[in-house]
């Protein structure tokens, strides 16, 4: 039987189909078993077959040699430096009782096709399939010197993206500052604030300490300083603020929703994501072990902590508990994001292990990239990386965790099947940060490979496609070489997520997750997510701050008052009031004192509906808010609406914007 699982079109002309090939052989006077045609990238390399010419006519179509794959039990191969997205050539079997096959083999080594060859030859045009990156040609029976024969061979090799996205990110109306509220840090990535009430800003430095911002002041005492817990800093150890890098550290802070509720078993706990050396076997490890001479870069540990009882402004450092430890095989591609749902879950962001492309094999600090397995870890559900995990600390919800230090909740898309069970959605490759829509919504904003960042709505059990996808378009690992982005979808599962918004690296290289904005001081900001990207360079500080309409796939950067920042946009944060922070440094590294945290406020306030320009419809704007009692209109900041908001916004309104 000739089984074709792929799509074969009309057929053309020869010299059509042959122009659209990038290179063809007959095999003319090639004799040997091991040989490429092509010049890489551009190139296909033919092993355990022979180019030969054994004098039986019927064994060539053109010419006097084919390509040969004798004898049962033998495999020939081809393999393309740059995957090929159509591979066309004649295919015969020399014997009746040969029982051969053709294999043709995508990204991951998954199976596109496969071809039952017959006695006499037939044009195999694989097209449709997506990216090839493999044949092979097995035979499973027959005699001794009988063949599966290939001639007339030719491919056309995919087509790398220089520009994914030609269009440029619009800029926004809605005209911003940012208002300096703490500075002294060494690389702050996230605020948030407790469920207490008490209006503290926690921030989360890099280098170890959780920092706390009161009434406009920063503490001199950290919360919880953990910086003898992590890894030594700095991948080229030099410590240099301008100079040194690394993407490990104290990476995430949540308090239990509970916390203030005296009585509660929540009550006064919190939970880290701390990158920490290695100390002994982790719950959660890569799919094989490293190589001989190797070992993981360090682990990633969530712990849970008490507040002490005596000091609301100061963790206990004897109430350390650990939930879990995950191997990380490289020190980039962490997440670090920790933070509970509407449903009162702890949901934990791990990235793909690091290195890069998802792959094995690529050049990397210490050796060759291992611990990524055939298909990457962001598409293997057997191993925790790549994912965002689901679990209840407290093990109140679902069965026991397999340490018995929390539990999984049975709702989990792998509970009861194969995959990790805390698993809540996967396919991911650098979660850094996450956030919940006022309506419930999981929003990702997930770092992209060497072409496109992107930020995607995520659900249970949902995929959001690393790396089959980058962003939007289909990604090709690339062996060795830098992985990259084609316009060719064929053959991509049709359940993977697309992003909400994506962009090229163009506009910058590392998104940088943020929050809706819900606050009072710029209306015409409420319900869009707030966000931005690291640099538009590695080696220069030149942030960009964005906000967008997910539903709608809108994505605005804010005006020249905040684009183009000198600086590196690191993280952000949210207050009670739904008011957005960004966090930034001119540092590349968690070292010095460079770190700053700024409050996003309205360039100018009289401008409502935020057109730029002060007009009759602000001061509607502003009665409407009066009259709904929002706290948009209290222009003077004392909590309540007056006369003297209608004052205060009159003069703000006849000064004119700046």
């Amino acid at each position: 039987m000739n089984t074709r699982l792929f799509a074969v079109g009309l057929l053309a002309p020869a010299s059509l189909a042959l122009a659209q090939l990038d290179e063809t052989t007959s095999f003319e006077d090639i004799t040997s078993s091991d040989f490429v045609i092509g010049t890489p990238p551009i190139s296909a390399h033919f092993t355990g077959g022979d180019s030969i010419s054994v004098g039986d006519l019927r064994l060539y179509r053109t010419g006097l040699f084919s390509w040969m794959v004798f004898d049962d039990g033998r495999v020939g191969r081809i393999d393309f430096d740059a995957p090929a997205d159509i591979v066309d050539f004649w295919l015969i079997d020399s014997a009746p009782l040969l029982a051969g096959e053709v294999r043709v083999f995508g990204l991951s080594g998954e199976t596109l096709a496969t071809i039952d060859p017959t006695l006499e030859f037939t044009n195999e045009r694989l097209e449709g399939l997506g990216p090839i990156a493999a044949i092979e040609v097995v035979n499973t029976d027959g005699e001794t010197g009988e063949s599966t024969v290939i001639d007339d061979f030719g491919f056309r090799a995919v087509r790398r993206l220089a520009n994914p996205i030609a269009e440029r990110i619009s800029t926004s109306d809605v005209d911003v500052r940012l208002e300096l509220v703490a500075d002294g840090m060494a690389a702050p990535n996230l605020l948030i604030t407790a469920p207490d009430g008490s209006g503290r800003l926690f921030v989360v430095d890099q280098a170890g300490q959780v920092r706390i911002i009161e009434d406009g002041t920063l503490l001199a005492t950290p919360f919880l300083d953990v910086a003898d817990r992590l890894v030594d800093l700095g991948i080229f150890g030099t410590g240099d603020p301008f100079g040194d890098f690394d993407e490990r550290g104290l990476l995430g802070l949540a308090f239990h929703p509970d916390y203030a509720n005296a009585g509660a078993p929540g009550f006064g706990k919190l939970y880290t994501y701390i990158s920490e050396p290695v100390a002994g076997a982790a719950d959660f490890t890569t799919a094989s072990p490293p190589p001989a001479g190797r070992e993981f870069d360090h682990q990633t540990v969530i712990h849970e902590w008490q507040v002490d009882a005596a000091d609301p402004d100061r963790v206990d450092p004897a109430s350390v508990r650990e939930l879990m430890r995950i191997d990380q095989p490289q020190f980039n591609h962490n997440a670090g994001h920790v933070e509970f749902g509407p449903d009162g879950l702890l949901y934990i962001a791990l990235g793909d292990g690091g290195g890069a492309d998802d792959e094995d094999g690529q050049p990397s600090f210490g050796g060759p990239v291992f611990g990524h397995g055939p298909a990457g870890n962001g598409q293997d559900t057997s191993t925790a990386l790549g994912s965002i995990l689901r679990i209840d600390p407290l093990g109140a919800v679902g069965a026991p965790s397999a340490n018995g230090e929390y539990s999984v909740p049975g709702d989990n898309p792998f509970v009861g099947s194969d995959g990790v069970d805390e698993i809540f959605a996967y396919g991911m490759r650098n979660p850094f940060r996450f956030a919940f829509a006022p309506d419930g919504r999981m929003i990702v904003a997930d770092v992209g490979q060497n072409d496109l960042e992107e930020v995607s709505f995520a659900g249970n059990g949902d995929n959001l496609g690393w790396r089959i996808l980058e962003g939007s378009f289909r990604f090709v690992p690339n062996g060795e070489g830098n992985g990259f982005v084609i316009d060719n979808l064929d053959g991509v599962p049709s359940d993977l997520v697309d992003p909400a918004v994506e962009y090229d690296h163009d506009e910058g290289l590392s998104s940088i997750g943020g929050y809706v904005y819900t606050g009072a001081a710029i209306p015409a900001l409420r319900g869009r997510y707030v966000f931005g990207d690291f640099s538009l360079a590695f080696d220069t500080p030149t942030g960009r701050l964005f906000h967008a309409d997910l539903d709608a796939g809108e994505l605005l950067e804010f005006p020249s008052s905040v684009a183009g920042l000198d600086t590196f946009v690191k993280g952000f944060g949210q207050d009670d009031a739904g008011e957005v922070y960004v966090l930034a440094g001119r540092n590349l590294g968690p070292f010095g004192d460079f770190g700053e945290v700024y409050r996003l406020v309205a360039a100018c306030r009289a401008d409502l509906d935020g057109d730029g320009v002060p007009t009759l419809f602000d001061f509607l704007a502003f009665q409407n808010f009066f009259d709904a009692g929002d706290p948009a209109a209290d222009f003077d900041g004392d909590g309540s609406l007056t006369i003297f908001d209608f004052l205060t916004f009159q003069n703000e309104f006849d000064a004119g914007c700046p």
